[in-house]
């Protein structure tokens, strides 16, 4: 069971694209805390305004905005809450799957249990045939043979659907 469930789980597209999710989520989540990038503005003029200092021939500006105070700590609890929730989509989906494929590996052991057994009760009812015509040939109820060959059948039939629920499985 536990080397399926490695399989499944590592294979598993939608398992894959949560954790592509939170792992985003986790990116942004460390970047959300980090000021605003700054800004560098060169301006070079074709022809130099004169302003009272002299001439200009290029400006250079750097700015940097800075946020109200909490505003990058609000930021940044809102991101690790979103990643936080993330992984526990992840966890979740990842038990759902888990819960799944293990529910389908015991139903798959469990069918062939049954196919084992009921083939088993249909060779032993086989066996007793013989037996009870044996007994109506020499005159006892014919009821007990009826009921033998309806039995088989039923139990034939049962193994033919299991069969069938294998192969569905």
């Amino acid at each position: 069971l536990s080397a399926c469930l490695d399989r499944a789980l590592s294979l598993h597209p939608q398992l894959l694209q949560a954790e592509a999710r939170q792992q985003a989520a986790a990116q942004r989540a460390a970047a959300s805390s980090a000021l605003p990038d700054p800004r560098l503005q060169v301006t070079g003029f074709v022809t130099s305004p004169q302003t009272r200092t002299g001439p200009q021939e290029q400006v250079v500006m750097a700015s940097q905005s800075i946020p109200w105070p909490g505003t990058l700590s609000a930021r940044s609890r809102v991101a690790a809450a979103a990643a936080g929730a993330a992984a526990l989509g992840v966890d979740a989906a990842r038990l759902l799957w888990a819960r799944q494929v293990a529910h389908d590996y015991y139903e798959y052991g469990f069918t062939g249990q049954a196919m084992r057994l009921t083939a088993a009760s249909a060779d032993l009812l086989r066996q007793l045939a013989p037996i009870v015509e044996e007994r109506v040939r020499a005159g006892q109820d014919l009821n007990a043979l009826l009921r033998l060959k309806v039995e088989l059948a039923r139990v034939e039939d049962r193994l033919q659907s299991l069969h069938q629920q294998r192969r569905a499985q």
